[in-house]
C-alpha cells in the first residue's frame, strides 16, 4: 500500500477504562521507532502531521518526541 499513502499521523493511545484513550505521541504504547522507520522508507516522501491535542503546549512536547526520537535513529526530517 506504500505507493497510495499520502500522509502520516503521529498519534499514540493509552488504555483507559478498558478503552483506547488517544495521547500525545511518547504518553502510551505506541512503537515510534518502527513508525518513523517505515513512515520513511515509503517511495514518496509524505508529510507527518500531529493532531487532535488541546494546548499549544502539547503540540510543542509531541513535536520535540517527535525530533528526539528520529534524531536518536540517525532519520532526517525536513
Amino acid at each position: 500500500m506504500g505507493r497510495w499513502i499520502v500522509s502520516a499521523h503521529a498519534k499514540d493511545i493509552v488504555g483507559k477504562d478498558g478503552h483506547f484513550a488517544e495521547t500525545a505521541p511518547g504518553r502510551g504504547g505506541m512503537d515510534y521507532t518502527a513508525y518513523l522507520r517505515n513512515v520513511t522508507a515509503l517511495p514518496q516522501a509524505v508529510p507527518l502531521m500531529l493532531e487532535h491535542l488541546s494546548t499549544p503546549e502539547a503540540y510543542d512536547e509531541a513535536r520535540q518526541f517527535m525530533i528526539r526520537k528520529a534524531a536518536e535513529l540517525q532519520i532526517p526530517l525536513g
